[in-house]
């Protein structure tokens, strides 16, 4: 394979500098035919930290992509949580894009994430440097807080939010699920998993500002101290509005207890800003929507992209992939 020329080019969008890397394309043997795949990595500098972000790229070969779908996983995951959505949506005549975030999968390690804003930011820059101009962002479990920041700060770029299985903030979600999540997000640190994690539930036990700092005794974070309580209070608390003019679809399955339908619905409807909010509900599924129901993720996405005018031109491969999932899902509103 040939060795990446890192430093071809250069393109920086605010703090994230992106170190192109436009002829380093890994083909990709596991695709469908009719699709081509590739896995394409850049090159990023964040606030002074350099690594590197992996991005899964599903298109169809037949026709001309039309509409560019972006899927971001949640925090427990990694971009492989998609694999048989991307190729659903490349029969469709979507361009799939499936980045693993930084931390996560096959990317690098950044220490410096303080905010669900930064990754928000870091994948905002890597994908728009690979010429997407604008894009679905479709975003599964806690990675709805970065699909919200980026349409927040990039409303421009995001015709419509779809979020699969939403998470609105640390009160929706069970103490044992957190110290488990927390475990697997660090185990490949350079700390003591089990340490970090009495940290993680000595902050969620506190009440107060203080007895936070006083419960956080150990000095083994991959974060700085401060940095770990700016996390936590930024992430976990994120409550952004939804930018006025950006369509939202919420989706949920029956057998999630992670992410209950009435409790999130209600608490999205306040933060839509009055755009009205599209909620599917997916039958026999869990929390992990795209592993477990792809097609009716693919079709609820279809119908959504479809309400919002971003679709490619319909194809038999449509019929099948709608046909099939009939019947497993349904919209409410």
């Amino acid at each position: 394979m040939r060795s990446p020329n890192r430093y071809m080019t250069e393109t920086t969008y605010g703090t994230v500098k992106v170190l192109s890397d436009t002829n380093y394309r890994i083909k990709h043997p596991d695709h469908p035919e009719g699709q081509s795949s590739t896995i394409n990595r850049k090159e990023i500098e964040w606030q002074g930290e350099k690594t590197s972000i992996y991005a899964h790229v599903y298109s169809p070969t037949d026709r001309e992509p039309r509409g560019n779908l972006l899927l971001i996983h949640g925090m427990s995951s990694k971009g492989a949580t998609w694999k048989k959505m991307v190729k659903l949506l490349a029969r469709m005549g979507f361009r799939a894009i499936a980045p693993d975030l930084p931390n996560h999968g096959s990317s690098g390690e950044l220490k410096g994430v303080k905010r669900m804003n930064d990754y928000s930011e870091q994948v905002y820059q890597m994908v728009r440097d690979l010429g997407v101009e604008d894009c679905i962002v479709a975003t599964s479990s806690s990675a709805c807080f970065i699909g919200l920041a980026m349409a927040n700060d990039h409303p421009e770029f995001v015709k419509g939010a779809y979020m699969s299985g939403a998470i609105h903030s640390v009160d929706d979600i069970p103490m044992g699920w957190v110290y488990k999540r927390f475990r697997k997000l660090v185990r490949h640190l350079p700390i003591n998993p089990a340490k970090f994690v009495k940290n993680v539930q000595g902050y969620f036990r506190a009440k107060t500002p203080g007895e936070r700092w006083a419960n956080l005794k150990s000095g083994d974070y991959f974060l700085s101290r401060e940095g770990f309580v700016d996390f936590m209070d930024a992430t976990m608390r994120f409550k952004p509005r939804i930018p006025d003019g950006i369509p939202c679809a919420l989706q949920f399955a029956d057998k999630d207890n992670l992410s209950r339908i009435d409790e999130i619905r209600a608490k999205y409807r306040k933060i839509s800003n009055g755009n009205g909010i599209q909620v599917y509900l997916v039958k026999s599924s869990g929390h992990h929507i795209q592993r477990e129901a792809p097609y009716s993720f693919a079709s609820n996405l279809w119908n959504f992209a479809e309400t919002v005018g971003y679709i490619p031109e319909k194809n038999e491969d449509v019929d099948i992939i709608l046909n099939h999932a009939k019947g497993q899902y349904r919209r409410l509103v």
